[in-house]
């Protein structure tokens, strides 16, 4: 696993996690960074352009954040746009750290043994997704950037928001009991 530490990051990176507008990220996402308590990982990682993950090595769970370097070094993906995916998966660094959501939600490897915990598992992904592209949204209009997300933001605070991330999460996921948890999700949950 190639995992470096903050100051092995290019400089566009460093840019804008350093200048932020979010304090959150400036200060604590950014120095968690910088210190190694998250590791960072340029891959790319099941069609994502940026991932928070907790992987364990030897026994104790390490903190990442992958990013695809193709995706990164794209003129396709403005500063703007990654300034919001980096606030989403601090969103994501957040739940972890302070225990909010299962911690297999964010395992990689994970995989469940049976429907239930399926089931569970799929739940807790679409409460620490809804939370983190929530809060992206809000960010986004705060930055008047509401069109780097295609759209979804402009459904934020509607009952379509659900059912719009509920198609954007299940675009990425093969098993059919986390598909059908998605949508039932965001057929039962309020904007």
């Amino acid at each position: 696993m190639s995992i470096s530490s903050f100051a092995s990051l290019d400089s566009k990176l460093e840019r804008l996690v350093a200048n932020h507008p979010m304090v959150s990220v400036q200060e604590g996402f950014c120095d968690r960074i910088r210190h190694g308590d998250i590791r960072l990982q340029y891959k790319a990682r099941h069609g994502c352009t940026a991932i928070f993950s907790v992987t364990m090595v030897d026994g104790s769970p390490m903190r990442v954040l992958t990013i695809d370097p193709s995706a990164f070094a794209s003129a396709l993906k403005s500063d703007a746009w990654w300034t919001l995916v980096i606030f989403h998966e601090s969103v994501h660094e957040c739940q972890y750290r302070k225990g909010e959501r299962d911690p297999q939600t964010f395992d990689p490897t994970y995989r469940p043994r049976d429907r239930t915990e399926w089931a569970h598992f799929a739940e807790e992904k679409w409460y620490a997704e809804r939370e983190a592209y929530q809060k992206e949204c809000w960010l986004a209009q705060r930055m008047g950037a509401q069109h780097e997300l295609g759209g979804l933001c402009e459904l934020a605070g509607t009952h379509r928001f659900d059912r719009q991330l509920a198609r954007l999460l299940a675009a990425n996921e093969t098993n059919p009991i986390v598909r059908r948890t998605f949508s039932r999700l965001a057929t039962s949950t309020q904007a």
